[in-house]
């Protein structure tokens, strides 16, 4: 003999937190800025970094913003742009990193996860400056230190220099 029972199961969800990308990377030029068609900044959206198995809605916190502070969040948008003449050399590239996690109301992405942006290196233009225009007796030796008045941001250059208009 056997009798027949219906049996009730209920099963309870259980959030699953996001999942992020272990990274993403860009390459951008130095002097990136918002706006500039020709040499944009990097552009993250996190959106596209990130799932969710409960499709929640997720908000984005930044964890590491760059060295001074160059990554902005926005939304699910971050914008790095780097510091004026980063990498501060005139050739070769240097690189930044910013960090994010996502939460979707309840719990945190258990990665962190990190965006590396690569800046190359414009070679930029010294610039000269301080010194007016000295004159000088004839047969008179007077020496001016160029190096003194000579600047450029890309700090490992080193100089060449013509002088003009000497009779």
């Amino acid at each position: 003999v056997s009798n027949d029972a219906a049996v009730n199961i209920a099963i309870n969800p259980v959030n699953d937190p996001p999942v992020t990308t272990s990274s993403e990377e860009v390459f951008i030029n130095e002097d990136a800025t918002v706006g500039d068609a020709e040499n944009p900044p990097a552009i993250f959206d996190l959106s596209e970094l990130t799932e969710d198995a409960d499709n929640d809605a997720l908000t984005y916190t930044l964890i590491h913003t760059g060295t001074s502070v160059n990554c902005a969040l926005e939304g699910t948008i971050v914008t790095y742009v780097p510091t004026p003449d980063y990498p501060f050399t005139s050739t070769g590239s240097s690189t930044d990193t910013c960090t994010f996690q996502a939460n979707d109301g309840t719990a945190d992405s258990e990665e962190i996860s990190t965006l590396t942006i690569t800046v190359n290196a414009i070679n930029d233009n010294p610039v000269t400056v301080g010194k007016d225009d000295v004159i000088i007796g004839e047969e008179t030796t007077y020496v001016i230190d160029l190096n003194t008045v000579t600047t450029d941001v890309d700090m490992n250059d080193t100089f060449t220099y013509t002088v003009e208009g000497v009779e």
